[in-house]
């Protein structure tokens, strides 16, 4: 077998229930089964994934490793990868069959092109639709942008869809390897998923987003998308305010190598750091701290109109204090109501 052009990434971790699923709708691609490879890192599952994954023998490159967490298990992928492009996919989600084929024929048009994406249908434990992501309800322009580095200095972080629907050049991954391990993900912790996406504009020339749904994001228990954590916990909220912390590090030193000025992103990642720690106090019951916060707090992408900057920090003031199933549910209807378009039709 001659080297491929895509190697596709699945790390997981547990996910048993799931990784059939994922791999069979790799299989099922519609480009040359001699075009990609698929690399399987098992970040120490205790179920039945490693029963589950011998049964696929050669099809799949499979390295089972002591639990690391995300970053780890990106990092040793991403070692032994082979493409001149990487597609990642979660364990629990899958792609429709002609992915692949449509994504490398973005590749192929241009050279310049280092990121290829595309939205994602979500689905529920029982496969069923209920929304498609990224949404770009809030940034518009964000999903024609091929050149997202642009925005991203004035402090609008890049919208990505979920991991299973970015591909990326190795020549671009490379230049922000190893991805630090503090970015382990699961339910406390951010993961690699986005270091990798607040750093990549920094080295990817261009961005493609496929506007069609080329694959499903599986929602099942608490979740950072769709709304939001159910559960948030004070090692999440915590972590998160370290992360992004780290990353402004990360990204300081990405931005002084190209020659550009970070500061509107650190005023970003600043402002997230700062509404963590107005949900951090609120779970604590420290609601008049948080609220406090509140009042002081201003973000930098809701600064294009007096209405927008009052609606940002009513959300914030109805998230300290509603119980968080209704605010989620409140939030929700918002987002999908002509209102929020007439608060947000001013900001760009």
């Amino acid at each position: 077998m001659g080297t491929p052009r895509i190697s596709v990434l699945i790390a997981t971790y547990n996910s048993g229930a799931f990784i059939t699923d994922a791999i069979e709708s790799v299989l099922r691609q519609t480009l040359p089964r001699d075009a990609f490879e698929i690399i399987v890192i098992d970040d120490g599952s205790t179920d039945d994934t490693e029963a589950r994954l011998h049964a696929y023998g050669n099809a799949i490159r499979y390295w089972h490793q002591a639990n690391r967490g995300q970053a780890s298990a990106w990092n040793e992928g991403l070692a032994r990868t082979r493409g001149e492009i990487v597609a990642f996919l979660d364990a629990d989600d899958l792609w429709y069959d002609d992915k692949l084929t449509l994504v490398l024929t973005e590749f192929d048009r241009s050279p310049d092109v280092g990121v290829v994406s595309h939205t994602m249908a979500v689905i529920n434990d029982e496969g069923a639709m209920i929304g498609e992501a990224p949404h770009f309800r809030l940034y518009p322009a964000a999903a024609g942008d091929r050149y997202p580095l642009r925005a991203y200095l004035r402090g609008k972080p890049p919208v990505l869809p979920p991991t299973s629907g970015i591909a990326v050049r190795s020549t671009c991954l490379n230049r922000i390897r190893p991805i630090p391990e503090e970015f382990r993900g699961g339910h406390d912790a951010p993961g690699a998923d986005l270091y990798v996406a607040y750093l990549l504009p920094f080295y990817a020339a261009e961005f493609v987003l496929i506007k069609d749904r080329l694959g499903a994001y599986r929602i099942h228990g608490p979740t950072l998308r769709e709304g939001g954590l159910e559960h948030v916990t004070l090692a999440h909220l915590q972590n998160t305010i370290e992360a992004y912390g780290r990353l402004r590090s990360y990204v300081d030193r990405a931005a002084k190598e190209s020659g550009h000025d970070a500061s509107a992103i650190a005023r970003k990642f600043e402002a997230v750091a700062r509404e963590a720690n107005i949900r951090l106090h609120a779970l604590r019951r420290k609601r008049l701290t948080a609220l406090r916060l509140v009042l002081r707090h201003e973000d930098p992408e809701f600064q294009g109109s007096g209405l927008s900057r009052t609606f940002r920090r009513l959300t914030l003031i109805l998230d300290v204090l509603m119980p968080r199933r209704p605010y989620l549910r409140l939030r929700t209807w918002y987002r999908r109501s002509r209102l929020f378009d007439l608060v947000h039709g001013s900001t760009e």
